[in-house]
């Protein structure tokens, strides 16, 4: 629900932290899961329904196998060049996406559940120790 922009609070986030803090070893893992991951995920997800929505889009109609007017042919030939038109104008968004400098920008939307955290600092400090001690 995280992913889906749901439970994007502060609480659930601390949540998530006292997960993180659990003394049982497969909760504290299923919690740093969802921390290191979030974001590739929420990404992932994003163009995926990018995509979904680009295929969603009624192609042309050709009218194969319908009698071929001339208003049809105009209709075809416009819907055709509409089609292209939105392609190049997708591609180049990907393009100019991929180009862009990702900066402090970039780095500060990595993580953004990280962020929500009242404690990062201590929260990796006591993961960390509990990783010392147990010789992992």
């Amino acid at each position: 629900l995280y992913r889906r922009g749901v439970w994007t609070d502060d609480r659930t986030v601390a949540i998530m932290d006292s997960a993180c803090r659990s003394p049982n070893a497969t909760v504290m893992a299923k919690a740093m899961r969802f921390f290191l991951g979030i974001e590739e995920k929420m990404e992932e997800d994003r163009r995926r329904e990018e995509q979904d929505e680009w295929e969603g889009i009624d192609g042309v109609n050709l009218h194969l196998h319908s009698r071929k007017t001339k208003s049809r042919r105009r209709i075809v030939a416009k819907q055709v060049n509409n089609r292209r038109k939105a392609q190049a104008k997708r591609e180049g968004a990907i393009a100019a996406e991929s180009a862009e400098d990702k900066g402090v920008e970039h780095s500060r939307k990595l993580y953004p559940a990280i962020e929500l955290i009242r404690d990062p600092q201590g929260l990796a400090e006591e993961t960390f120790r509990r990783l010392r001690k147990s010789g992992s």
